[in-house]
C-alpha cells in the first residue's frame, strides 16, 4: 500500500514539473514571438529622420541622430507630425485683414524680417500688442510669443500662422498637426482641434495659432482643416 503511494507521488510530481517546462516554454515563445512583432513595428515604422537639399544645392539634415549615415540619404518625411505651437487671442478691429479677406486662412512667414512686417501691416486689423498679465479668458500677446522667433531660429525653421475666428472666447484650440497628403512630398495641410465647453460665453474672438515648423518640408500653400471637440453638457444643464 505504501510502495503504491509512493509510486503515485512520484508520478504525480513528474507530471506536475513536465506540465510547468512545457507552460514555460510557451510563454517564452509567446514573448519572444511579441518582442519581435514589436520589435519589427517598431523598425517599419521608425523614424529616423530626413534630408532636403536647400537652395544652396546643400543637404540639410532634418531631426537625424548623430553619426548617423541617413544624413546624407534623402528619405521621405513621415505622414504627419504634431509640431510645437501657440495659440495667440488677438481680437479683432475691423472683422479681416486687408490681404487676407476669409478666415480662416494660412501665413508662412520663413524669416524675421517677414515676422516684422505682417506685425506692421496687421497691427490695425488685429490686437498685436503685449500683455502686462494673462487672464483666465486672454493669453500672452502676439508680440510676447514672437520674441523668440530671431535669425537664429529663422536659419532652418519658418512659421506657419493660421488666423480664425470664434463665436466665444471660451473656444479654445488644443492640438495641431502637420499632415502630408498621399500625393505630396511635404507637408501641405494643417489639422487644428477646437475644444468647445458645454458653458461659453458670447465674446467674439480673434486668433493666431503660431506653428513652428521645419524649413523644407512643408509646401507652398497650406490648407486648414479645423476639427471640434464638444464638451457635453451635463444632464442638470439639459
Amino acid at each position: 500500500m505504501k510502495r503504491g503511494l509512493a509510486i503515485l507521488l512520484v508520478f504525480t510530481v513528474i507530471m506536475f514539473l513536465f506540465a510547468c517546462g512545457k507552460n514555460s516554454i510557451q510563454t517564452d515563445t509567446a514573448k519572444n514571438g511579441a518582442a519581435g512583432e514589436s520589435q519589427n513595428e517598431m523598425n517599419s515604422t521608425a523614424y529616423k529622420g530626413y534630408s532636403y537639399t536647400d537652395e544652396n544645392g546643400s543637404t540639410v539634415c532634418v531631426d537625424v541622430q548623430e553619426n548617423n549615415s541617413l544624413c546624407s540619404v534623402p528619405t521621405k518625411a513621415p505622414n504627419w507630425q504634431k509640431p510645437n505651437f501657440q495659440p495667440v487671442r488677438t481680437g479683432c478691429y475691423h472683422g479681416t485683414s486687408p490681404e487676407y479677406p476669409d478666415f480662416p486662412y494660412t501665413v508662412i512667414i520663413e524669416t524675421s524680417a517677414e515676422l516684422k512686417e505682417y506685425i506692421k501691416e496687421n497691427e490695425n486689423s488685429f490686437d498685436l500688442s503685449r500683455k502686462d498679465e494673462v487672464y483666465a479668458d486672454t493669453t500672452i500677446g502676439f508680440l510676447d510669443a514672437a520674441d523668440k522667433y530671431d535669425d537664429e531660429y529663422f536659419k532652418e525653421n519658418s512659421l506657419i500662422i493660421a488666423v480664425d475666428t470664434q463665436p466665444s472666447g471660451s473656444i479654445r484650440y488644443t492640438h495641431t498637426e502637420l499632415v502630408r497628403s498621399e500625393k505630396s512630398e511635404l507637408f501641405d495641410t494643417l489639422w487644428l482641434t477646437e475644444y468647445h465647453p458645454c458653458l461659453q460665453t458670447c465674446d467674439e474672438a480673434a486668433w493666431h495659432i503660431i506653428v513652428e515648423a521645419k524649413k523644407g518640408t512643408y509646401a507652398d500653400e497650406i490648407e486648414l482643416k479645423i476639427f471640434e471637440d464638444h464638451e457635453e453638457v451635463p444632464e442638470y444643464l439639459r
